[in-house]
């Protein structure tokens, strides 16, 4: 990946899309997300991209929301912070947090997602790509 230096200038179009059946794909073939989702973490993170690290972490945090959902809360969590603190940028549920959220509602009550979400707020962002490597390698945080 190249790193782009300066700031592009004239008129900038970002397109954002979306692949028909990847949701199911995703819940059929987790361990192979989690990989992918794993390895682009890792790029994200050699190349410093702040932003493209947390969009990376809000997509592991949604794919390990039925596996893992005390982690995927707090993880989530972290990267809507962190989020808010570069400026705002795009919403969590423009990535699917929103989804994985409905995921954990039936396994998790109201405390138990606020608790994990203000756990999750509390992180830096070298613990949540900490975490995030945990969950896109095993589907769980270390000693879990």
């Amino acid at each position: 990946m190249q790193r782009m230096d300066e700031l592009p200038t004239g008129t900038v179009t970002v397109v954002f899309t979306d692949i028909e059946g990847s949701t199911a794909m995703l819940q059929r073939r987790t361990d192979e997300a989690l990989a992918l989702l794993g390895s682009v973490l890792d790029e994200m993170v050699d190349a410093n991209d702040v932003s493209g690290t947390i969009m990376t972490l809000d997509f592991v945090a949604a794919a390990t929301a039925a596996t893992n959902p005390e982690s995927a809360v707090r993880l989530g969590a972290a990267a809507d912070r962190l989020r808010a603190e570069m400026g705002g940028g795009l919403s969590a549920e423009v990535f699917g947090i929103e989804p994985a959220r409905s995921a954990v509602e039936p396994v998790m009550d109201a405390a138990a997602i606020e608790a994990a979400w203000a756990a999750g707020s509390e992180l830096s962002l070298e613990e949540a790509v900490e975490l995030g490597r945990e969950l896109a390698a095993t589907g769980r945080p270390a000693g879990g």
